[in-house]
């Protein structure tokens, strides 16, 4: 929804005015609220707000563990060898044989995976990237209608008084 210079006037009009309303809980009691009340509370407390912006943080969280992708993996462990069955020996005789080794200590073994260390870092900057752009442009879209929804009550309000004031004055033909 492209904004014109009309609909900017109308909402910067909106937004210097006070609107009251009505709580349910307090009777008589108006409380009132402006357009830039109304969209910090929506900045601050939307929910699609909030899930597009814990789409960034998992988006970070990748983005770091893709970082360490660069870094060596280091395998530990013990090991064992088994072999049951038929075994050719070196002077050629084929013997049946029922053989365990186990290794008693510690082996190693150090890994990097290069291309996962290349360009997994930049898949994730890409993904993050493309993360950061779709919580602003929802966060700008959540504003806008917090803004047009004010608007359309600033002009309820305006109609209701209207209304009233035709009401209340004798000289105001009625249709």
């Amino acid at each position: 929804m492209p904004i014109t210079r009309a609909s900017f006037g109308v909402l910067a009009i909106a937004a210097i005015m006070p609107v009251a309303a009505q709580p349910a809980e307090q009777g008589g009691n108006a409380l009132e609220i402006d357009m830039p009340t109304a969209v910090r509370l929506a900045d601050e407390r939307n929910l699609d707000v909030a899930i597009y912006l814990a789409r960034v943080e998992a988006a970070d969280a990748r983005l770091t563990q893709a970082r360490l992708m660069a870094v060596p993996n280091i395998h530990v462990g013990a090991t064992e060898d088994r072999h049951d069955g038929p075994i050719q020996e070196t002077s050629g005789n084929v013997i049946d044989v029922e053989r365990v080794s186990r290794f008693t200590g510690v082996t190693a073994g150090v890994g990097i995976d290069v291309a996962d260390a290349i360009f997994l870092p930049l898949v994730a900057r890409q993904n993050r990237a493309a993360a950061m752009a779709a919580s602003i442009a929802n966060r700008q879209q959540v504003l806008m209608q917090v803004a047009a929804a004010y608007v359309r009550l600033v002009q309820a309000r305006s109609e209701v008084g209207v209304q009233t004031s035709r009401g209340s004055n004798p000289m105001i033909r009625r249709r």
